[in-house]
């Protein structure tokens, strides 16, 4: 049995990975006490053979989830990164070491799922959109606010809006946070719907993935019809501990 985990900006998100049915991923907010977290959430667990993590929230998390396997399972975690290759995949970026880990993992999660020309959607804090042809060449994306991270620049950024109204997502508001909330969900997915036409256009009919805490919540308002694959980082994770290289 191994554990696989993804930590964001916000959330972390984890799963086992044993022979047999793929166990839906789990995801918890992430908070100040990260020891108390992983009390409540891997307590009650037996040790795996091998802990592999995507870490793209800094030093704290990953420092804190280190001391917290080495105590309780006499082990350290394996930090994932990015490579110049896994297997026939390669990576496009002028540094590939450089390219986000939790976006590289998502690639190989997705090549692993579909076959073809495919545009990963990754919708955390930010957004990210990836471009993998069918001859496994990573050649680049683009990354971008998320919808919390546009409202709360508009909000911290101007003098006469506080207001914040998360959960609206309609296109006529009648206050001025449902205003803001609903511009920034129909702006970001209106950004989403535009660079997959442009990628679409260097692509030989590609297929959407669309990965991501917010990805539920985008998806309504996208014109185009992602496939939806909440666990794309972590089974891109497992891909590289059942098949190394």
């Amino acid at each position: 049995m191994n554990l696989v985990v993804d930590i964001g900006n916000s959330f972390l998100k984890w799963t086992l990975v044993e022979n047999g049915p793929w166990r839906k991923g789990r995801s918890v907010r992430l908070q100040e006490d990260v020891n108390t977290l992983l009390n409540r959430i891997w307590g009650n667990i037996d040790p795996p053979q091998n802990v592999l993590v995507s870490n793209v929230s800094g030093r704290r998390v990953m420092t804190a989830l280190g001391a917290w396997t080495a105590a309780n399972w006499g082990m350290k975690p394996r930090l994932f990164q990015s490579a110049e290759r896994f297997q026939n995949i390669r990576n496009g970026y002028r540094v590939p070491q450089q390219l986000g880990c939790d976006r590289w993992a998502a690639i190989i999660g997705a090549r692993s799922l579909a076959e073809g020309d495919l545009c990963v959607v990754d919708c955390g804090t930010a957004v990210t959109i990836d471009a993998l042809t069918r001859d496994d060449r990573f050649i680049g994306g683009v990354i971008f606010p998320g919808v919390a991270l546009v409202r709360d620049s508009l909000l911290s950024g101007t003098s006469e809006i506080s207001e914040k109204q998360a959960g609206y997502k309609e296109i006529l508001g009648r206050t001025t946070a449902e205003c803001v909330s609903g511009g920034s969900y129909f702006g970001v997915a209106g950004a989403v719907d535009r660079i997959l036409s442009e990628m679409a256009s260097a692509l030989d009919e590609p297929k959407p993935l669309i990965t991501g805490g917010g990805a539920r919540f985008l998806l309504p308002f996208l014109d185009h019809s992602p496939r939806m694959e909440p666990d794309l980082v972590l089974i891109g994770l497992a891909q590289t501990l059942r098949s190394p290289g």
